[in-house]
């Protein structure tokens, strides 16, 4: 009985009379490059971190000014009266309007683009009197200066026309607002 005995080599190719070895491992060339690449890859990371802390160090340098804050002191007809604290500038109508103020108060003493320069108390009363205009009874319209609190109702006693108009235009209770325009139809004045 013979055995027969095979030997495991290694793969191994012949390349122009030479034996090379097939391993799976890079050729020098090529980890050449990949160095190269890795090294390249390291700058670029250098370069990007000393330019954030230069620019970081630039910002502090030249500190943004913080807005000075006032004091505004709102009273009266409002909702939330009370003391807000805002930068200069602001226009007054917008700190009103975190006052909410009633439908009552007298707005008029404040302009429309008036600015806070300074510190500032508001004191908002309570408005005596609101206009009414009335449109298409008369040839022109007709404004009223009634009591504040006044209702539709009341105008029938300030109007001199015909009384069943004055019952058909002028029925409800409703609040009347300052400023209201009220709108008569034609058809009724007929």
């Amino acid at each position: 009985m013979s055995t027969i005995s095979l030997k495991q080599t290694s793969p191994k190719a012949i390349l122009d009379g030479e034996e090379v070895s097939s391993s799976p491992s890079l050729f020098h060339r090529e980890w050449a490059v990949v160095i190269a690449f890795l090294l390249l890859m390291a700058t670029f990371i250098l370069i990007a971190k000393v330019q954030s802390i230069r620019n970081a160090s630039f910002l502090d340098e030249a500190p943004l000014p913080a807005p000075s804050l006032c004091p505004v002191i709102i009273e009266g007809e409002v909702a939330k009266p009370g003391e807000f604290l805002v930068p200069l500038g602001v226009e007054v109508s917008k700190i009103l309007k975190k006052a909410r103020p009633k439908a009552t108060a007298d707005l008029t003493s404040w302009e429309q683009g008036q600015r806070v320069e300074g510190p500032l108390t508001i004191r908002l009363e309570e408005r005596l009197s609101i206009e009414v205009t009335l449109e298409g009874l008369f040839d022109q319209p007709l404004t009223l200066t009634v009591p504040n609190g006044a209702r539709l109702s009341d105008l029938r006693h300030l109007v001199v026309c015909d009384e069943g108009l004055k019952r058909e235009c002028f029925k409800g209770n409703r609040r009347l607002k300052h400023q209201e325009k009220i709108e008569i139809s034609k058809k009724l004045a007929e």
